[in-house]
């Protein structure tokens, strides 16, 4: 599959964490695509807390994990997106929000 989806987040709560884990984990574990995951924060919550778990759920061989530092307290979700765009070296590539979960179907 040519298909990239593109996560941009910031991990704030423990919710938003849960639902990430779940939301990579469910992509990768059930879809022949690659997940691009940038997390724009003053600390890399995903790579150091999401990543292990997600790694107990699926094959994370098809995720990329980007990080940005900032201590700005806005969140520029279309300038996230935009930069994962350029990251992503598939012709087709979805805008997926971290805390939903599309049936297969």
């Amino acid at each position: 599959m040519d298909l990239t989806f593109l996560i941009p987040t910031r991990i704030e709560t423990e919710d938003r964490l849960r639902n990430i884990i779940s939301s990579v984990s469910y992509l990768l574990k059930h879809l022949n695509a690659k997940v691009i995951v940038k997390e724009v924060s003053s600390h890399n919550t995903f790579k150091h807390r999401a990543v292990p778990e997600i790694k107990k759920y699926a094959d994370i061989t098809n995720l990329t994990c980007l990080y940005e530092q900032t201590e700005e307290p806005l969140f520029c979700k279309s300038k996230v997106l935009n930069d994962l765009i350029v990251a992503s070296d598939t012709n087709v590539v979805a805008n997926y929000d971290a805390d939903c979960i599309l049936p297969l179907d």
